[in-house]
């Protein structure tokens, strides 16, 4: 970590600013986030900089929920050391959250990165194919417990083995149960870890994949590097990052019709591939609890929530679920999120509740739970809010499939369309709406009709095993199908 480099590195000396450093440190350690953030504030008062600072006072402002807050201070971190490639993938994930940006500024940075990237690599020899087999390779960070494997594993599980030879490429290495599962489902594994992006590169090339998909785009550890090497014939972006990587020698992005309708192809420097469906299926933990009863029968009110990374809660946001607790007498908010351990930060978010009219009581704050608790706790949930412009993704599906209908809102770009994707594969599309007024509306016709809305409950685990989402078979047959055309067409350049 920056931090770690940074004893004595301010670019100006100034008395205290290092004890200031060293206390927000200690803060942050101890996940004493809003006091780390006045400390770091601090020491850039004093007129003490450097990279480090403006990167950990970044990382707390993104872990309290305040994303928007943070990308001043990534892009700032990245000004002044632009050796720190992790705070570049920072500056441009954390553009998703912005509310008020325009899809053609979030390209534009992302493409600016890709162009800077390639001046400073020199791409690999490729091979000519002449496997049997389709050799297809997977890099990602995350081959362990992890979001992304819960739409990864049962693909990989279902791959041809009779026309797919299977790479795994893991430069991490901290595995755990799911490792074990992931390397069982994979004929090849590479443990890279440790290794210089050209060291991937070339292993890559030695091991002759025609098609290399890369499952964390700008995401921590990410290996984008490797890939503006080309070192397979046909390279794709899928599933873990949802936007552009911005990359040139990145072939293809694999969407959906729902996700990427027509008109997105402009915002992304790869050719869109939509699969027919979804861009991913849903495998839910075998540890996820039963559907419970609607929980306003019990409690006299309906309950909203939203379990979203913080960070997706904008002013706009609130404002329009305040709206929609307005119009529902009686219902509340429960937000559930990382960031809400921290006192100083639930007395944020309350006072951001209460500027557009909400009482306190009617806001329910928890810290982030562990997974099965998680779940769980959709038994308190009659319907989720979902947030914008950065809808939920995995959390979505887990609300659905833990019986809660979640009301969306139309918008431009991949981020934001990600519900919209799964609510239209169940059969739900009339809980996408295309303006906040629509929005209102379905939260409160879900709301005004408990008998409905308790038979959609209990009703949605079921829709969505019948639904493409969970069909594991025919999404990889889908997925190798896209993967044999790949081999055969030339990418648009655009």
């Amino acid at each position: 970590m920056l931090r770690n480099l940074l004893r004595g590195a301010f670019r100006r000396r100034e008395p205290g600013a290092q004890e200031r450093y060293d206390r927000a440190v200690r803060l942050e350690q101890q996940k004493r986030l809003t006091e780390a953030v006045r400390q770091y504030t601090a020491v850039l008062a004093l007129g003490a900089e450097s990279a480090a600072v403006h990167a950990q006072l970044a990382n707390c402002y993104a872990r309290l929920g305040r994303g928007a807050e943070a990308v001043p201070h990534y892009r700032r971190a990245a000004e002044l050391d632009p050796r720190a490639g992790y705070v570049e993938h920072s500056v441009l994930g954390a553009l998703n959250f912005v509310p008020d940006i325009t899809p053609e500024a979030v390209f534009e940075a992302h493409r600016a990165w890709g162009e800077r990237l390639m001046a400073s690599v020199r791409p690999v020899l490729q091979h000519s194919r002449s496997n049997e087999r389709i050799r297809v390779g997977y890099v990602s960070p995350d081959l362990r417990r992890h979001p992304v494997t819960y739409l990864f594993a049962p693909v990989l599980e279902h791959h041809d083995r009779a026309r797919f030879e299977i790479y795994c490429y893991d430069p991490v290495g901290d595995g755990d149960a799911v490792t074990v599962r992931l390397k069982r489902a994979s004929e090849h594994w590479r443990e890279v870890a440790g290794r210089s992006d050209e060291a991937i590169a070339e292993t890559v090339n030695d091991d002759r994949i025609d098609i290399l998909v890369d499952l964390a785009g700008h995401t921590t550890h990410s290996r984008l590097r490797a890939f503006a090497m080309k070192p397979a014939p046909v390279q794709v972006s899928w599933l873990g990052y949802f936007n552009t990587t911005g990359l040139p020698t990145m072939d293809y992005f694999i969407s959906d019709p729902h996700s990427s309708p027509e008109g997105q192809q402009r915002w992304f420097s790869e050719s869109l591939w939509r699969l027919p469906h979804t861009r991913f299926p849903y495998e839910p933990p075998a540890f996820a609890p039963e559907v419970g009863r609607l929980p306003a029968r019990a409690r006299g009110g309906v309950t909203f929530g939203c379990f979203n990374n913080l960070s997706k809660v904008n002013d706009r946001v609130i404002a329009l679920w305040a709206r929609v607790l307005d119009a529902v007498p009686g219902s509340r908010v429960k937000i559930v999120a990382i960031g809400l351990h921290d006192e100083g930060n639930r007395e944020y978010w309350r006072e951001r509740f209460a500027s557009r009219g909400i009482a306190p009581d009617r806001v329910e704050l928890s810290p982030f739970l562990p997974h099965e608790a998680l779940l769980a706790a959709y038994g308190e949930v009659d319907i989720a809010l979902d947030p914008f412009p950065f809808a939920g993704g995995l959390t979505s599906l887990e609300a659905l499939y833990m019986g809660v209908p979640v009301v969306t809102l139309e918008a431009p770009m991949l981020p934001g369309r990600q519900t919209i994707s799964f609510l239209r594969n169940v059969g739900l599309e009339t809980l996408v709406a295309a303006d906040e007024e629509a929005y209102v509306a379905a939260a409160v016709q879900l709301a005004d009709d408990l008998d409905a809305l308790a038979a959609l409950r209990a009703s949605l685990r079921e829709r969505m095993r019948a639904s493409p989402l969970m069909d594991y078979a025919a999404f990889t047959r889908d997925l190798e199908k896209a993967y044999e055309q790949m081999l055969d067409v030339v990418p648009d350049p655009r």
